[in-house]
């Protein structure tokens, strides 16, 4: 029995280290392995100019802009618009049926005509002392009634015609003929396109560069390529607390009727004078939770012609088309990588392929699909 038990102990034993010194083995032969070059594109900070223009974006609002309704109730007799035509100021609209209006218009008039004429008799028998004061003041009363009840009557006649209170381009028309509407029930839409308003908001810490009457330019994923120019306006005096931002609202010609309300517009708020700055393409910068950082390709230290990545965290500023400004962390001629990314980790070897370079543009252009 002992001799069988030693036997299987030195067996088993044997097994065991075998596959332990196989192991330590086959960890020592990766960990002394070395690693593959990772192919990514590669990118060269830069010293740049860039204008102290602010970007924002904002929606695009009318001047002048309303749902036409009416005042009273009625039945449509006509209609005299058509959806999406230009109007004029006054320009009649619809006609609302009056014929009781009109009507009852007439018997007022007729009861104020008399009040009147009474008047005038009481002020000749006034005059001549044969009506009292108290008489004459209470004709003249009368009169003052009726001339005040048949204006006002005329002035409900007038709420049967509605007419555009303002020049602009009218919208879809919601109701017919022979229809009954009521006190506010929506007509058809109206808008003033020439110029249009675009409202957007900056942060706090940049109420100081902004003041009305600063030039501004606006683009529309409707019109690419097409700057549309204005100004600033109004500069809203309170500071939003929820978001420590400020609003703006700008001023835009729109003499072809492009921008419509209600558009998502980019704004850039033309500042004089130019700003020296160091930037890197977009796809340059890692994103992460714990902060912004880039790749830096540099020579590797045992071997100065082979290259490798070193993480380095970048603190950032403003973003330009397919550019982002750094701050801190790097100098103009760094070569970062720009493609890639996600294979990288620091103190990888890496290849930089040169046949498809990287070509970032200040002011990309989207191209039609």
């Amino acid at each position: 029995m002992f001799i069988m038990l030693l036997a299987c102990t030195v067996v088993f034993g044997g097994v065991f280290f075998m596959k332990y010194m196989g192991k330590k083995g086959m960890e020592a032969y990766f960990n002394n392995m070395p690693t593959p070059p990772v192919t990514i594109l590669g990118a060269v900070a830069r010293q740049m100019q860039w204008s102290q223009d602010l970007p924002s974006v904002g929606s695009l609002v009318p001047v002048q802009g309303t749902n036409i309704t009416t005042q009273a109730d009625g039945i449509v007799e006509a209609i005299h618009f058509t959806g999406g035509s230009t109007v004029e100021a006054g320009t009649l609209l619809l006609t609302l049926e009056a014929d009781t209006e009109k009507a009852e218009l007439k018997r007022l008039q007729a009861q104020a005509e008399i009040a009147t004429i009474n008047q005038r008799r009481a002020e000749d028998l006034y005059g001549r002392k044969a009506l009292s004061k108290a008489e004459y003041d209470q004709t003249r009363a009368e009169a003052a009634v009726a001339r005040a009840a048949a204006d006002a009557q005329a002035a409900r006649l007038a709420q049967k015609e509605i007419r555009a209170p303002f020049s602009g381009r009218l919208g879809i028309r919601q109701i017919n003929v022979g229809q009954f509407i009521s006190k506010g029930t929506p007509i058809v839409g109206l808008q003033a396109l020439d110029p249009m308003e675009i409202e957007f908001a900056l942060p706090e810490a940049q109420l100081s560069l902004v003041e009305t009457g600063m030039p501004i330019e606006v683009t529309v994923d409707a019109w690419p390529g097409q700057r549309f120019a204005g100004e600033i306006t109004v500069i809203e005096p309170r500071i939003e607390a929820a978001t420590r931002n400020f609003r703006l609202r700008g001023r835009v010609a729109n003499p072809q009727g492009k921008l419509r309300a209600g558009m998502f517009g980019r704004v850039s708020i033309q500042r004089p004078g130019t700003l020296d700055v160091v930037a890197i393409p977009r796809t340059a910068i890692s994103y992460d939770s714990y902060g912004r950082s880039v790749y830096l390709i540099q020579p590797a230290e045992d071997a100065p012609d082979k290259l490798i990545a070193r993480q380095r965290f970048i603190r950032i500023g403003q973003a330009r088309g397919d550019f982002v400004q750094v701050l801190e962390g790097l100098e103009a001629g760094d070569q970062v990588a720009a493609g890639g990314l996600l294979k990288l980790r620091n103190g990888a070897p890496v290849i930089i392929d040169d046949s498809k370079p990287v070509d970032p543009q200040l002011d990309p252009v989207v191209a039609d699909s």
